[in-house]
């Protein structure tokens, strides 16, 4: 805004001031406020949408993880679903085979219980054939007893069937501890691999836990670092906004003194213009009435001398006529008379013409005066609208650093809460984290148990097994020397 320049006595250079003064108010420093109020709001901006992404990268490895336990646990789940469904096949199948022989054995039962509605007759020859066939059944007994008797006679008395009965029933139970064997090698390789795959998930999820919480601690730690930086910028910024509101209310207590200084000195200098005036139009009052008694003094004294020059020459022409002296003399007087009248006549329109001056020239101060008054109210009331202007000013931007102060402080606030609701987030996944691996380590722990009692029992039964066979064998060896000695 350009000075604005008034023209009269000592008022241009007042006005060229005013000018100044409220260019300078809206200067670089009345900006600066809020371009650092826009770039703090934009960091408090950036580190929120930080924090947002961050979130949402932490749910997007959350929903991964998640999603690659659950596929982990999926496909251990499938496996031992399938380990299970064909022991349920393979016990479906016993089921279904006994299922048929107790049906076969029903339907012989009732076949029999329908057979046996018959009459006495019927009844008697029944049972007549049911003798015969008793006796016959009796007598092929005996004689398949008396064959086998032969035959274990034969057997015992022969060395080399002994031997290679005795090794063929060796064979067999060489063949059967072999498939017990292999049974045993195939159910332990299978708890193997099912070991092995539940330790090697468990590595793996534990790797990936330490790989995870490695990482939430760098990004932690960088947070901590993020979130330090923008406190420390916020207050910072806080500090400085405190900083500009103490430069406000200084520059506005500044701005008040100057304002009541500028008021003092323009009282003061309108004093002396006012004093200044009455002394110029006392002056040129004066200087006007001495000039005007002078040149009227001037005047009469001029027509004094020629009216006595023409008294004197009249005097002379009729100085030998009394009569006529008297009668001119007379006229003379009256003349005079009417020169003094005239004289009087001049004076007082002179006075008037002196007042009409001194009136108009008193207008003429007074015109000027209300002039200046006029250009020393209009510039003190632009002096005061800056000053207004400048307090307004002053006043908005404390109300927008406090409102600034008051939005850091909320934004500080609610970025604590954040953390801390991150952070009580971070504790309770800590906590289900270590509670499923806990619940994992007493599953494999319960596996492991039932995997021990499971070959404790396999071991005992087949001790039971090979005891059993020891004393079978031992029972079979015992009748063979038995009967041997009764056929010698």
């Amino acid at each position: 805004m350009a000075g604005r320049y008034v023209r009269g006595p000592g008022v241009g250079s007042v006005a060229r001031v005013v000018s100044n003064t409220r260019r300078k108010g809206k200067g670089p420093e009345a900006r600066s406020g809020i371009d650092r109020r826009r770039a703090l709001e934009a960091r408090v901006q950036a580190a929120e949408q930080d924090i947002t992404a961050h979130k949402e990268t932490l749910y997007k490895e959350r929903w991964v993880e998640r999603t690659t336990r659950k596929a982990k646990a999926k496909a251990a789940e499938m496996r031992m679903q399938e380990i299970l469904d064909e022991e349920q096949q393979e016990l479906e199948r016993r089921r279904a085979k006994l299922r048929q022989m107790l049906a076969d054995e029903e339907r012989h039962l009732l076949a029999e219980a329908a057979a046996q509605v018959e009459t006495p007759l019927e009844k008697q020859a029944r049972m007549r054939e049911r003798v015969r066939e008793l006796r016959e059944e009796r007598e092929s007994d005996r004689q398949r007893e008396a064959k086998e008797r032969k035959r274990q006679q034969f057997l015992m008395n022969s060395e080399p069937v002994r031997q290679l009965k005795r090794k063929q029933e060796l064979e067999k139970l060489v063949q059967h501890r072999d498939v017990q064997l292999k049974e045993k090698e195939i159910v332990k390789q299978h708890e193997k691999e099912v070991d092995e795959f539940f330790s090697r998930m468990w590595l793996e999820d534990k790797a990936s836990k330490d790989r995870r919480y490695a990482e939430e601690q760098q990004q932690r730690a960088q947070r901590a670092r993020q979130q330090q930086m923008v406190l420390n910028e916020q207050m910072q910024a806080v500090e400085q906004a405190r900083q500009q509101q103490l430069l406000l209310v200084e520059e506005e207590r500044k701005l008040r003194l100057q304002a009541q200084e500028q008021a003092a000195i323009e009282a003061k200098r309108q004093q002396e213009e006012e004093r200044r005036g009455r002394q110029r139009m006392m002056a040129e009052l004066d200087r006007f009435n001495k000039q005007t008694i002078e040149l009227r003094a001037q005047e009469a004294q001029r027509e004094l001398e020629q009216d006595l020059q023409y008294l004197q020459e009249n005097i002379d022409a009729v100085k030998g006529e009394a009569e006529a002296e008297r009668e001119r003399k007379a006229q003379v007087m009256q003349e005079v008379k009417m020169y003094n009248d005239y004289i009087q006549q001049m004076k007082a329109f002179e006075k008037q013409r002196e007042r009409q001056a001194m009136q108009a020239l008193l207008d003429k101060l007074e015109r000027e005066r209300q002039a200046r008054q006029q250009l020393l109210d209009e510039v003190m009331q632009t002096r005061r609208q800056q000053i207004d202007a400048k307090l307004q000013a002053v006043e908005l931007e404390k109300m927008e650093a406090a409102q600034e102060y008051h939005n850091l402080v909320r934004a500080i606030k609610e970025q604590e809460a954040a953390e801390e609701e991150r952070k009580k987030s971070e504790r309770i996944r800590a906590r289900e984290a270590a509670k499923a691996l806990q619940e994992q380590a007493q599953d494999n722990a319960r596996r492991r148990r039932e995997e021990e009692q499971r070959q404790a029992d396999e071991a005992r039964r087949l001790r039971e097994m090979d005891r059993q066979y020891e004393e079978t064998l031992t029972r079979e060896l015992q009748s063979l020397a038995v009967t041997g000695t009764s056929a010698h």
